[in-house]
């Protein structure tokens, strides 16, 4: 009688455990999403168009207004993070939850969602019904993707703009280090840090370099720069140099794929 209690104990537990792997399997939480295509450029500049409304300045231009990252389009609601060139955002890292579903930031700048030419806050757009709990899930696997790069101190990002300030535009006396901005940081490789700076006078256009044979693809003409000792250096001569390796390489390109994956047709 024991030995049939036990059986049974031990098949009900196991079926237990196949549920709950197949419950786990489905969960849409843990399901990945294919790779966003671009952002239609039409569209992005309608965003942009937007965000200068918005914003109700005269002295901004297209030129000024970035769209950092692109987390998909959801019933016509398309999920951007934008940046306006001169503004400051705090940089406390800062978590926003919808519905269960967690949204960690390193700035108060944010997601937001476009849609007939108006923007929402995420919160809004899903207490709108524009978008549902399963797009949240979507939004979110994006978003991590997007901001896999390093956070930066506030003291640790003060002296990377200035030391840009310095070796750029030290002898310009109308430059001013209020408009350097750091798109993206991927880390410090041994004594050589490799980051995206932004001035007033950067292109919004398709470019890509090659480098140790992998592909780095960039919204604007700001590069990867890699700071050393108070000089800057392109990633290809920073690899020459011997500042970075080919490691180093792969690592920063891993970093920058993932911080800009809608760029990227894998």
């Amino acid at each position: 009688m024991i030995k049939i209690r036990n059986s049974l104990i031990l098949l009900l537990t196991a079926c237990l455990i196949l549920l709950s792997s197949l419950f786990t399997a489905c969960d849409p939480e843990e399901q990945e999403y294919p790779t966003l295509e671009y952002l239609d450029p039409a569209i992005a500049l309608e965003i942009k168009k937007t965000v200068l409304e918005k914003m109700k300045d005269e002295s901004l231009s297209l030129s000024d207004v970035f769209i950092v990252s692109y987390s998909g389009t959801y019933n016509d609601c398309v999920i951007v993070m934008t940046d306006v060139r001169g503004v400051d955002y705090t940089t406390a890292i800062e978590t926003v939850e919808i519905d269960g579903v967690t949204f960690t930031y390193g700035s108060g700048n944010k997601d937001v969602a476009w849609k007939d030419g108006r923007f929402y806050s995420l919160s809004e757009a899903y207490e709108k019904g524009f978008i549902s709990r399963q797009d949240l899930l979507a939004i979110k696997y994006y978003h991590d993707k997007n901001g896999t790069n390093k956070y930066l101190s506030e003291e640790d990002e003060r002296r990377i703009k200035q030391a840009y300030f310095d070796y750029y535009l030290s002898d310009d006396e109308n430059a001013s280090i209020f408009y350097v901005g750091v798109v993206n940081y991927y880390g410090s490789f041994d004594g050589s840090e490799a980051v995206i700076l932004s001035y007033s006078y950067t292109t919004d256009v398709i470019m890509e370099e090659t480098v140790c044979g992998k592909k780095f693809i960039y919204n604007s003409d700001d590069k990867i720069l890699v700071l050393r000792d108070g000089s800057f250096y392109s990633l290809q001569e920073a690899f020459d140099r011997g500042y970075v390796t080919e490691e180093n390489v792969v690592a920063i390109w891993n970093g920058h794929k993932d911080a800009h994956s809608y760029l990227y047709k894998y």
